[in-house]
């Protein structure tokens, strides 16, 4: 997720494997819940961020990534 989420701009990241996994999230979680400040900014900003990866937008971006990777030959 960290190509569409940016830790503390967009959205908040945590470490998801091991066993501490949950507790991790849940301290996410309540820490998001209880900032309000913090909670709206995300969601303005993960909103602002969200129109990036609009199917036709985000399939033309990585259409052109391939272009640049491998040009199309015309025949």
């Amino acid at each position: 997720f960290r190509d569409f989420v940016t830790d503390g701009v967009n959205g908040r990241v945590f470490d998801h494997e091991g066993p501490e996994a949950a507790a991790r999230l849940a301290a996410v979680l309540e820490t998001t819940l209880r900032e309000t400040d913090t909670r709206r900014r995300l969601a303005a900003a993960a909103r602002a961020s969200v129109q990036r990866f609009d199917y036709a937008r985000y399939a033309d971006m990585l259409l052109e990534d391939f272009a640049t990777l491998a040009p199309l030959t015309q025949s």
